[in-house]
């Protein structure tokens, strides 16, 4: 069952997987106990089956347990522990804890190195991990650089078209759309969408991912058809695949108010965006950095209303 659970939650069919997952907690729990290896396995994919279903709160809950059950009766340096550590970090990263979820990363990669060696891949997901958050922290200098040494790492010894491969080659496009090095975002993530789309399908969350990064590359280019129409695709697919509140569904739906927004539909895009922060104050609450996103994005809008009023 607990097999059977991790197959759905890969497969993106995270609802199915939540519900399995939880029965395999109570089972494990009743029969081997609170404390028992197996049971921390099933509570510890239950924490990440809950994380990409958007519930970050409940998420952390179940993580921050099951760290703490496997330090005291595992250890720190056990590879399971690792592996909550570094999960937990990722919820940190959600809930717009970045501080948190930098110094956990931090510690997960340098135990893995240690106790896992530089090649493992749980290493080199572990430096995906740090890129990511550094990238959030604005440090995009220090996040590409990791990026392209775990990308090194990664084709060296799973190829370029393995998952870990893709992951990588879209979060290190990001940084660079950051950098403004738009040319070079663009090529990456095309090259990352195609083999995406043959390996995982059109309708994969990670393939989601990186079309909606494809969209923001065109949009910073001022391409905005052909980032309207990306964004659009990735909207109904996260509404359909993942729900009309989940984070990355409210994402999309903040993105494709913005490249609206770009092609002149100021009352479209408002009301859109406005949508979006009901909804993220409902999920994330009100301090979360994508909900002051919002925020500052609907003061962006209005000023552009109000320009578009003096004008005529």
């Amino acid at each position: 069952m607990n097999n059977l659970a991790r197959v759905l939650r890969h497969g993106g069919k995270y609802a199915e997987a939540e519900a399995m997952q939880g029965k395999t907690v109570e089972l494990r729990e009743k029969t081997l106990g609170s404390t028992h290896p197996d049971t921390l396995s099933s509570m510890h994919n239950l924490a990440r089956v809950l994380h990409r279903r958007g519930k970050y709160k409940e998420a952390y809950a179940v993580q921050k347990t099951t760290l703490e059950l496997r330090i005291q009766h595992l250890g720190e340096e056990h590879p399971d522990t690792i592996a909550s550590i570094d999960s937990l970090a990722i919820i940190h990263r959600h809930l717009g804890q970045y501080i948190d979820a930098e110094n956990n990363h931090r510690r997960a990669l340098g135990l893995m190195e240690r106790v896992l060696g530089l090649e493992h891949p749980d290493t080199l997901i572990a430096m995906n991990n740090l890129g990511i958050v550094l990238r959030f922290e604005e440090k995009y200098g220090d996040a590409e650089a990791i990026h392209r040494e775990a990308r090194i790492r990664i084709e060296a010894t799973l190829g370029k078209e393995h998952p870990f491969a893709l992951l990588n080659a879209n979060n290190l496009s990001v940084v660079l759309c950051r950098l403004r090095r738009y040319s070079s975002a663009e090529m990456l993530q095309r090259d990352t969408l195609k083999l995406a789309s043959t390996a995982l399908g059109d309708r994969h969350p990670s393939t989601m991912d990186i079309t909606s990064n494809l969209a923001e590359v065109f949009r910073h280019q001022g391409k905005y058809l052909e980032a309207k129409e990306l964004h659009q695709r990735t909207l109904d697919l996260r509404r359909e695949r993942l729900g009309p509140e989940h984070p990355a569904t409210l994402t999309s739906q903040s993105h494709l108010s913005e490249v609206i927004l770009a092609l002149g539909r100021t009352t479209e895009s408002e009301e859109m965006q406005r949508q979006a922060l009901a909804l993220r104050q409902k999920v994330l609450g009100s301090s979360h950095p994508d909900t002051i996103a919002s925020v500052k994005l609907l003061e962006n809008i209005s000023l552009v209303m109000v320009s578009m009023a003096d004008a005529a």
